[in-house]
């Protein structure tokens, strides 16, 4: 460089480039004048960058692969990664049997580990790739912003003069013109985002991870959906992580979770930083699920919560489809277990708007769905009714004395309650066999919604179900299920219909039925009697129905040894039964036996 003020020209400028760059005066020792000098100038004492005559990105295939390649990626893989052995294979397979480019897909419910597999990929085959670069896709503008970056990084001149769409385009022509490279591209939300790319590629290796299920074999060479993990392998990553050794609890914490990686390592994590034993942590998960899987251990980003990671992709289903939005928060009252299909459609007038619906949590992989059956993992429940409540409230809802009714989460428990009621078999499960199959279906659902929704909100509709369900779980032999199913019937009936109602009645008969197979002799007696004392009153004395109290009632002292006082009771039960029925009757034979 010359002294201060002397002039740098590049030899074989015209004058035409002379004119357009203007020159910039210098002063002190370290000065430099501008004028036809290519990259950055650096003038004056206090120094500055001036950006002269831009840089040529220059032709991508001329720019070689940097020596010793390079690896661009968000984070390193976790040091704990347990379970995905074989999905790792699949991955390498897929990558040794391809042609070409080689695109592939990982997709899955949000929280399963898609960005995790992807990284450790990477990390154990990386070394087949001279350059990886990893781009955050879930959306056009920031693939085009990854793309970039890796121009900035293979041409860092081009950060001076190229716009971020020129360095995208450089990027793509340097991918085709080379071989050998691995893309990943993390969290793609749309497949035509990423279609136009993928169709000007000719070589190398493509890795999609996204939680949407949207045809991703119509556009790659492979795709594989990522499950949660299997129990013995969530265990050993949650004890590994938290440093507990309480093989049973942590078999249980992992139920609870799903066995959902994210909430795996949230737990963890939060466990061991907080020193907190993990019969606390599954307390505080049931007692408020919405609290605990928002809740992450010092040091860890809140948007990489198990309910953060939800809602971001609840508020995009909402945008695409509220009908979607809606039905997921009806099937959040149900059981995580396979719910059939049919039932959600039981009283619509839009069978086709359900089915769109699902398609759409599908597509999001929020559900799991078949051409028969739908379920919902457990957490995404969790987390839609702590949104219902939060929302709720929020809006100035009101909450019951526990805090926890809103009028957004009624509406979904009203709704779950008319769709079960409406898909339970008809007639009386102790002698329709037939509808066993469907009662086994329904059960856990009508179980689930019992235990989230108030009675006061239920009523009598959700006290039938209750009934109902309560006689086919004896038949099956479940009588401590059943039990606790009447017993709600009948304190719901007693509530909304008054203690005299002949439902009443119903119910206590109901229960004192289960209790006799439970062998409660003494307790079977007194409900028997307060049925048949209800019934008279509420009937008639010679109603055909005080028969069937009567003869209930003569069983049961039966049972007690009290023969004397059930003989009575039968000869008037028998007596009610000609007098109404007539003496050929079925149930005269009955009363006779």
């Amino acid at each position: 460089m010359a002294g201060a003020g002397a002039a740098m020209t590049a030899t074989g400028e015209d004058d035409a480039l002379d004119a357009a760059v203007e020159s910039v005066a210098g002063s002190g020792r370290r000065a430099a004048v501008l004028h036809t000098n290519q990259g950055v100038v650096q003038t004056g004492d206090n120094v500055r960058a001036v950006v002269g005559v831009p840089v040529s990105l220059g032709p991508p295939d001329r720019v070689a692969t940097p020596s010793g390649g390079f690896v661009g990626l968000p984070k390193p893989p976790v040091r704990v990664f347990v379970g995905r052995d074989e999905d790792l294979a699949k991955l390498g397979r897929l990558v040794e049997a391809g042609t070409g480019v080689v695109a592939q897909a990982v997709h899955g419910l949000g929280g399963v580990g898609k960005s995790e597999l992807a990284l450790q990929y990477v990390a154990r085959h990386g070394d087949r790739y001279p350059v990886v670069w990893w781009v955050s896709a879930d959306s056009p503008e920031a693939i085009e912003s990854g793309l970039a970056g890796l121009t900035f990084r293979l041409h860092p001149d081009a950060q001076l003069t190229a716009t971020e769409a020129e360095a995208a385009s450089w990027a793509v022509g340097w991918l085709q013109s080379h071989p050998s490279w691995l893309l990943v591209l993390d969290n793609v939300e749309q497949r035509e985002h990423v279609e136009p790319l993928l169709a000007q590629l000719t070589q190398g290796h493509v890795l999609i991870t996204t939680r949407r299920d949207v045809g991703w074999e119509q556009i790659t060479d492979g795709y594989l959906r990522l499950e949660v993990l299997t129990p013995d392998a969530a265990v050993d990553l949650l004890t590994r992580i938290s440093g507990q050794t309480d093989q049973q609890t942590a078999g249980v914490l992992c139920e609870e979770l799903g066995y959902l990686p994210l909430a795996l390592q949230q737990a963890g994590a939060y466990l061991q930083r907080t020193r907190t034993p993990m019969t606390t942590y599954v307390q505080r998960l049931r007692q408020d699920p919405g609290r605990m899987l928002c809740t992450v251990a010092a040091g860890d980003s809140a948007g990489r919560a198990v309910a953060r990671v939800w809602s971001v992709t609840i508020d995009a289903i909402g945008r695409e489809s509220p009908a979607a939005v809606a039905l997921l928060q009806i099937m959040a009252c149900f059981a995580p277990d396979d719910l059939p299909r049919d039932v959600l459609t039981a009283t619509t007038e839009d069978p086709a708007g359900v089915d769109e619906a699902l398609g759409v949590l599908a597509s999001y992989n929020m559900i799991a769905l078949t051409d028969v059956t739908v379920a919902v993992h457990r957490l995404v429940q969790a987390v839609i009714i702590a949104q219902m409540r939060n929302q709720a409230t929020g809006a100035g809802g009101e909450a019951d004395g526990d805090g926890q009714q809103t009028a957004l989460l009624d509406n979904a428990l009203h709704a779950a309650c008319d769709l079960l009621s409406h898909a339970v078999p008809a007639g009386n499960p102790q002698v329709e066999v037939a509808g066993w199959p469907r009662w086994a279906a329904l059960s856990p659902h009508i179980g689930a919604l019992a235990d989230l929704c108030p009675d006061q909100i239920g009523g009598t509709k959700l006290a039938w179900l209750l009934g109902r369900t309560a006689v086919f779980e004896e038949t099956q032999g479940h009588y401590q299920i059943a039990l606790s199913h009447q017993t709600r019937t009948l304190k719901i009936i007693e509530a909304a219909l008054g203690s005299d109602h002949p439902e009443v009645a119903n119910a206590l008969d109901g229960l004192a039925g289960i209790l006799r197979a439970l062998g409660r002799a003494a307790d079977v007696e007194l409900l028997q009697r307060r049925a048949l004392a209800i019934t008279e009153a509420a009937l008639r004395p010679d109603h055909p129905d005080v028969a069937g109290r009567l003869d209930n009632l003569a069983i049961s002292l039966h049972d007690l040894d009290r023969s004397g006082e059930a003989e009575p009771l039968q000869r008037r039960a028998l007596a009610i039964t000609e007098a109404t029925l007539g003496p050929n009757h079925p149930d005269v034979a009955i009363r006779l036996n």
